[in-house]
Parts: structure tokens; C-alpha cells; sequence
């Protein structure tokens, strides 16, 4: 379902629960929605980006009619909209999000559509693994950094070429053979490796699909784990979003660090918030597409002969 749209479903008695959709849309979008219609949506995860790519709601100046909201996780009501009046603004917002779509008895119109992306992604108990997109983000066992819960067991399956993890976190139950508390990475069908107790994975290469899977037994709890997924893939052909470790040209020239002034001065000076990673020192000389003219991840070359050139990025899995 990550990359399609999960329709608005009616329940009288409790809120949809979102961990992995990429889309969400009305009732029968792009066809208009029903009258007397009551729906909300708690979406999960953290620094969450909502998107609107189409918005069309019966329109009344207070709102009062048909109408969408957005709730915070304080319970903070960002935003009330209706009409044509396209939300906006909910940009990194820490999770879970409510979102709760209103219709009255009368007039109807074709509703709306938005994407979700998100920075966070926890661990979810079931036998059925959360699909997580392409890009970079972090993935944390439940309630982390507090103790995670007993006899959880749960999976995210990443898929895309040149994946790597990187933990800053790890503090599992110990033992021997890791048979309590784990996590574990399977390949093919097959468990690769599993870990527990402080042992740390560190660094860790994949070429997708990968499977990573958080289990807990019943007794004895930690603060889990936290890791950070990055796949060397760009989403689009410009690659701006681009934060992959790709640090030598198509050509397999060697990059230039991006503060530095040899073999080549830069073209003219990099202001640090152009750099996905925060700063030219923190891009290293890994391949980047800094400037909206860019056509695709590039750097200057260590080639004294050679300025320049663009880098061999593929593009991630959809």
C-alpha cells in the first residue's frame, strides 16, 4: 500500500491507524464524497510533512460545513479548512498527526489528496512487515529512548539498491546466542546476522530487498535501538534530496571535498543551508546536487585535468 493511496474508511468507533502510506485521499477520490460523513486518521511516525497536491471542499466562511483538520500529538488543533483553501504549513511535525475529514447533509465536491512523508519510522507489532520508502530516515524500536515492551515482534522490509544502516543506539537483553531479545537482518528469505545485549552492529551494507526484524521475549527490557537508513539512490533524476556516500565520478574519478579549494577553487562560494547534510564539511566529498539548475549529483574531481563531473546515482525502487 506505501505507494498508492489508502482511502478515508468510515468507522463509527475508533480513528484509521496510518504507519506506512505514502498517499491519502477522500472517499472515492477524485469523485465526489458522500454527505454525512464522519472520519479521522492518526498517522504515525515523526517529523511528518503533509503535502496537498488537490483540495476541493464545499466552502463556508467558518468552516463549519464541510471541513478537515489536523491535530497535533499535544492535541493542537493546526489547522481548520474548507473551500478551496489548500492547507499548508504542516511541515516536520512531530507525530502522531489526527487527521479528521467532515461532511454535512448537503452539497458535495471532489475532496481532496496529499502526500506523507516521514523522517521517523517505529517498529509495529504484526507478522506483516512495514514497507518503508526510499530516502533517508530513522528507524527506532517502540517508545524508544524509554524501554521497549515485552514479547513484541515486529518488521520493516526496505527495498531499493545500495542500502546502509548505521546505528547510534543499541542496548538490547543480553545473551549468548541471542535467543531472548534480538534484532536480526534477513536477506532473501534467510536471517543474515542477528545481535542483542550492547553489541552494536555499527555500519551496515545491503543491496535491497532487506528485512529487519525487532523481537523481545517476556521478561527483562532496555531502551532498544535507534538507527539511521539511508539508501545511495536519488528519488528523482536531479537527485536533490540526494544523501548517499557515492564519492567518485561516473568517470570513477575520485571527489573533491566541498571545502576545499584543491586541486579546483569552487565556481563561486556555497552557502552551508544549500547542502542537504547542514554544511559543505558535513557532505565530506560525497556527490551532491546543491543548486536548483543541477541536473543531477555531481563534484568537482581530485583530477587536476578534470574540473568536474557528474556522479553515477541510480534511481531508487518505486
Amino acid at each position: 500500500m506505501l505507494f498508492g493511496a489508502l482511502l478515508l474508511k468510515a468507522s463509527a468507533n475508533a480513528c484509521n491507524q496510518d504507519f506506512d502510506s505514502s498517499t491519502l485521499t477522500s472517499p472515492g477520490y477524485p469523485a465526489e464524497y458522500s454527505n454525512d460523513y464522519d472520519e479521522c486518521t492518526i498517522i504515525y511516525g515523526d517529523g511528518i510533512t503533509l503535502t496537498f497536491t488537490d483540495f476541493d471542499l464545499e466552502a463556508q466562511d467558518t468552516c463549519n460545513w464541510d471541513y478537515l483538520t489536523v491535530t497535533d500529538s499535544s492535541g493542537t488543533e493546526l489547522g481548520k479548512w474548507c473551500g478551496e483553501n489548500t492547507p499548508s504549513g504542516l511541515v516536520n511535525l512531530a507525530g502522531p498527526l489526527t487527521v479528521t475529514f467532515h461532511t454535512d447533509g448537503s452539497v458535495t465536491r471532489r475532496g481532496f489528496s496529499y502526500d506523507i512523508a516521514r523522517d521517523e519510522y517505529e517498529f509495529q507489532p504484526g507478522g506483516t512487515c512495514t514497507v518503508i520508502p526510499p530516502g533517508v530516515y530513522d528507524l527506532v524500536s517502540p517508545g524508544f529512548p524509554q524501554e521497549y515492551p515485552d514479547n513484541f515482534e515486529g518488521c520493516v522490509e526496505i527495498n531499493g539498491p545500495a542500502i546502509s544502516l548505521s546505528f547510534s543506539s543499541f542496548d538490547l537483553e543480553a545473551h549468548d546466542s541471542c535467543i531472548w531479545d534480538y534484532f536480526a537482518v534477513e536477506y532473501d528469505g534467510q536471517q543474515q546476522a542477528i545481535w542483542c545485549g550492547t553489541n552494536s552492529p555499527g555500519s551496515l551494507f545491503y543491496d535491497g530487498p532487506v528485512v529487519l526484524r525487532f523481537r523481545t521475549d517476556g521478561s527483562v527490557v532496555r531502551s532498544g535501538l535507534a538507527l539511521s537508513v539511508a539508501q545511495d539512490c536519488k528519488v528523482d533524476e536531479r537527485g536533490g534530496e540526494y544523501q548517499g556516500i557515492t564519492s567518485v565520478t561516473e568517470n570513477g574519478r575520485e571527489c573533491q571535498r566541498w571545502d576545499s579549494n584543491e586541486p579546483h577553487a569552487p565556481w563561486h562560494t556555497y552557502n552551508d543551508d544549500l547542502f542537504v547534510d547542514g554544511s559543505m564539511s558535513a557532505a565530506e566529498n560525497y556527490c551532491r546536487s546543491i543548486e536548483d539548475s543541477d541536473e543531477r549529483p555531481w563534484c568537482y574531481t581530485m583530477d587536476p585535468e578534470v574540473r568536474w563531473e557528474y556522479c553515477d546515482i541510480p534511481l531508487c525502487a518505486a
